[in-house]
């Protein structure tokens, strides 16, 4: 996977990272050249080391881009956002990047889409790579389903929304449910496999 400029947004909690290996091995799937790969090994260390306190609630930022610089930044953490059907944007009538109004403007959010459907598990992605994506990969093994990778139509994410069948993750948010729209959280019942995988996540990512 080659990568021209990407932006990583990973959580921090209580002045640590989870999930650090897996971040570590998701920064190799990025193909950079190897000394470039080193300094940013050797940035993140320095930022750990000094950057974090004990209690720290943030969001670490790598801004990497391989033909200028790489900008390593602490953010306030930002709230969670409630994802419905409307903000799933579309390309080639695939299920594509989510589009939510974070900090009163219209944002982009990294992460794969996974749904349930006809009994298996998909994350609508070309590649699975990022930490928290390997993390409900695995998860969903433990629980005896071989997730499917493999973008979904549109229309097969949005008839699975409307049963609770579809969740977003992401290396800052973690595991959000998809509702059908922004007043239905609590007449909607998530299915039970989807169920599970929140309360394994939760457990492993904080």
């Amino acid at each position: 996977m080659t990568e021209d400029h990407v932006i990583l947004r990973w959580r921090i909690h209580e002045g640590t990272l989870p999930l650090r290996r897996r971040h570590l091995r998701a920064l190799k799937t990025l193909e950079l050249p190897e000394p470039l790969l080193g300094w940013i090994h050797e940035r993140l260390e320095w930022a750990l080391l000094n950057m974090l306190k004990d209690d720290s609630e943030a969001v670490l930022v790598l801004d990497i881009d391989p033909a200028a610089e790489v900008k390593l930044t602490l953010e306030d953490l930002r709230a969670a956002p409630h994802l419905c059907a409307a903000d799933i944007d579309s390309q080639d009538d695939l299920a594509g990047d989510l589009t939510v109004d974070l900090n009163q403007g219209g944002e982009k959010l990294t992460g794969s889409i996974w749904l349930e459907r006809d009994g298996g598990l998909f994350a609508s992605t070309s590649q699975i790579y990022r930490a928290t994506d390997t993390l409900c990969y695995d998860l969903a093994k433990t629980l005896g389903h071989e997730p499917t990778v493999q973008p979904q139509t549109l229309e097969t994410v949005e008839l699975a929304i409307a049963s609770g069948n579809v969740f977003f993750i992401s290396d800052e948010f973690g595991f959000l449910p998809i509702w059908p729209g922004p007043d239905e959280v609590d007449v909607l019942t998530i299915s039970p496999l989807v169920e599970k995988l929140r309360a394994g996540f939760s457990k492993l990512w904080r």
